[in-house]
């Protein structure tokens, strides 16, 4: 196994923003611009994670999260997007952005792409599970853990998955129950199926695919991270340390 080296990692996805960023001047179509947004953001969110392990440089670890969540709204907001049926990089399910700007202490920016994004699920371009969480979070945003869509959303969520209990329900229901205990159960479930996750992609060698976004983002958990705060704010007590979501970055 190739694992590169974190600076590496950084000095290249800086020069791929200049490569992304003079493509977006071109005249092209909008698929591809979209494509085109929605690499710039995930490679913002790589920058971010490997200034926090190369420098411990808080700012730039923030300002790259922020940057990648611009990306995606700019990508939400993009001229004629409403004339054609949302698609894949538009989807709800696309949460990684939205968890980079709670993590940056961007809250207006969070609310504006939860206002920005499909209301309703894109069969096809992703699955069901990853609609529900995403819709969720964004309702729960907009209207905190009272809010009657939040809870519906999470009702039909249940429903569609019956006795299945995933980690990410399981934060959901808790974070509308106020349950700390289950918030916690359910992030060292989801915390568990991450590792999971990577260790299949690893031995599978999915990973060679974009193997800069495994190496860091394997490391530092965004989405847990983002969990903590949310959970935080509505007065749940946060669980305890786990390396992937380090107490450095939680105290932000």
């Amino acid at each position: 196994m190739n694992r590169p080296r974190i600076r590496d990692i950084f000095y290249a996805r800086q020069e791929d923003i200049q490569t992304l960023s003079a493509a977006l001047s071109e005249d092209i179509a909008l698929e591809l611009r979209e494509r085109i947004l929605f690499r710039m953001s995930r490679v913002h969110r790589m920058i971010a994670i490997s200034y926090l392990l190369t420098q411990v440089d808080m700012r730039a670890f923030q300002q790259h999260l922020r940057q990648s969540a611009e990306t995606r709204q700019r990508l939400l907001l993009l001229p004629g997007r409403h004339q054609t049926p949302p698609g894949r990089f538009q989807s709800t399910g696309n949460v990684d952005p939205l968890f980079d700007a709670i993590v940056a202490g961007e809250e207006e920016l969070a609310l504006e792409m939860a206002h920005q994004s499909p209301e309703t699920w894109q069969e096809g371009y992703e699955f069901e599970d990853d609609f529900y969480y995403g819709r969720f979070l964004h309702l729960l945003l907009q209207g905190g853990v009272d809010s009657i869509p939040a809870r519906a959303v999470l009702a039909q969520w249940r429903n569609a998955f019956g006795q299945d209990d995933p980690p990410r329900l399981q934060i959901c229901e808790a974070l509308v129950s106020l349950d700390d205990a289950r918030f916690e159960g359910g992030f060292q479930a989801l915390l568990q199926l991450r590792e999971a996750q990577f260790r299949a992609k690893e031995k599978e060698s999915v990973f060679l695919r974009d193997p800069d976004r495994y190496w860091t983002e394997r490391v530092i958990c965004i989405e847990g991270l983002a969990l903590i705060r949310l959970a935080t704010r509505f007065g749940i007590s946060p669980p305890p340390e786990y390396p992937c979501v380090p107490a450095i970055v939680r105290s932000l």
